[in-house]
């Protein structure tokens, strides 16, 4: 397991499964490790909740990695590599939450 100190809080059990849920379906169905993750002792899953916290998901990254483009802009830090958040990481994850928003 991996622990992200940062980011930890009490929530919804879909909350932290919709972070990694990006890059777990593209190795398993997603169904499938709901299942898995439920028989294994895991809370059950409200399933229709799912979009909402993976728009959640994004919308928090996205607040998240500006802060570090902002610090960039007003000289806080000086690491380059915060410019690709505003190039890229922040249009993929706006069109992520939009996506979660506009599924059945």
């Amino acid at each position: 397991g991996i622990l992200d100190w940062e980011c930890s809080n009490f929530g919804a059990p879909e909350q932290d499964l919709a972070h990694i849920r990006p890059i777990i379906s593209q190795h398993i169905e997603w169904d499938r490790l709901i299942d898995h993750y439920e028989a294994a002792g895991g809370p059950m899953i409200d399933r229709e909740a799912m979009n909402f916290y993976m728009a959640f998901a994004a919308m928090r990254l996205c607040v998240i990695f500006n802060k570090g483009v902002k610090n960039l802009q007003e000289g806080a830090v000086n690491d380059i590599r915060y410019a690709i958040i505003d190039l890229d990481l922040t249009p993929e994850f706006m069109a992520q939450a939009l996506a979660c928003t506009q599924a059945k």
